[in-house]
């Protein structure tokens, strides 16, 4: 699968620079969660797989390439989530979304251009297989499918060893609150896993 998937990549940007439209492409490289260990991947030095809130399972490469407008020795520790594509598209594209509806992603590009390594926290939540999450701050609440809460200091912590849920009242208490008011404005998904992912994902934050 990587040999087929770096082979058909290629193919891609061999056609691209085939009609000359390299320096005018703008191309995102990245993926939707992290290995899943029953593959054989290893997510090392983080914890968690893919199925997990854990950085393991969420923390995944971003690459962005753009010949005609980004330097590309540049090198970015900024909290970036694929949803923040759709927004750099539509402004690089000139494109106007619509304004019924709120857009979780920023403009990555509006940044990127500075040619600078660049420091930013931002809030993010996720919810996946009945957990969900907040990254605030430098910490990280998970809310497990048993309703168990994890508080992670990643900036101190980034292997997410210690939980500080207990000892840490005052950012448990905020990130918990925001978290819930996050769920409770956000859709029922509109498919659910089952009973046996439940069991497995649940066993995935214990591994």
């Amino acid at each position: 699968m990587v040999y087929r998937m770096d082979h058909s990549i290629g193919r891609v940007i061999q056609a691209i620079e085939n009609i000359g439209q390299t320096e005018n492409t703008l191309f995102f490289f990245t993926n939707d969660n992290g290995g899943a260990k029953s593959n054989g991947a290893s997510n090392n030095p983080l914890r968690g797989a893919k199925g997990t809130l854990l950085d393991g399972g969420i923390k995944v490469p971003f690459i962005m390439s753009w010949k005609k407008r980004l330097n590309s020795k540049t090198i970015s520790d900024k909290i970036v989530s694929t949803l923040d594509i759709v927004p750099t598209v539509a402004n690089v594209s000139g494109i106007v979304l619509p304004l019924d509806r709120q857009y979780d992603g920023i403009n990555l590009l509006k940044d990127m251009e500075k040619e600078e390594t660049m420091h930013f926290e931002r809030t993010l939540y996720w919810r996946v297989n009945w957990a969900s999450a907040i990254r605030h701050n430098g910490h990280k609440l998970i809310r497990l499918p048993n309703q168990e809460l994890w508080l992670f200091d990643l900036r101190n912590d980034p292997t997410e060893t210690t939980n500080i849920y207990s000892t840490s009242p005052a950012i448990a208490k905020d990130l918990t609150l925001k978290l819930t008011n996050w769920e409770s404005n956000t859709p029922t998904a509109a498919w659910e896993a089952n009973n046996m992912w439940k069991s497995r994902t649940l066993q995935g934050y214990h591994q």
